[in-house]
């Protein structure tokens, strides 16, 4: 709990420099974003930048971008959802424990080794025992 509140205050110092907090509408989104009830923050933001360009950029009477701009923003916002949704994916599988058993006792044998690779180039002071 304490590491979501740390990383909403540096969030919201780092948004504060980008976006103006003294207009309500600004920091009204800004505030949704910082929410600590958000269970995925990245999709959340996706989905908050999703609902700007259709209800800014497109919006004819709030001085909208050309169409065929605000369509291709569209359909890299979707872009980015179905790609953080494939990263997702392959961040929750879970890994087969042969493999992490392998992978540690590699990189176990791997350092252990340097400092033999390491002598002849640096000599006894420059390796460690």
């Amino acid at each position: 709990a304490e590491i979501r509140v740390a990383t909403s205050l540096a969030l919201q110092v780092e948004l504060s420099q980008i976006w103006n907090m003294e207009d309500e509408r600004e920091a009204s989104i800004v505030y949704r974003i910082l929410a600590l009830e958000i269970g995925n923050r990245p999709m959340f933001v996706l989905h908050e930048l999703s609902h700007i360009n259709s209800h800014i950029f497109a919006d004819p009477t709030k001085g909208a971008l050309h169409p065929v701009v605000s369509t291709e923003i569209d359909r890299s916002l979707s872009l980015f959802h179905h790609t953080l949704g494939r990263s997702e994916r392959i961040l929750r599988t879970p890994i087969y424990t042969p493999y992490t058993k392998f992978t540690s006792r590699f990189l176990y044998f791997w350092c252990s080794a340097l400092p033999l690779a390491m002598y002849p180039l640096l000599g006894p002071i420059g390796t460690t025992p």
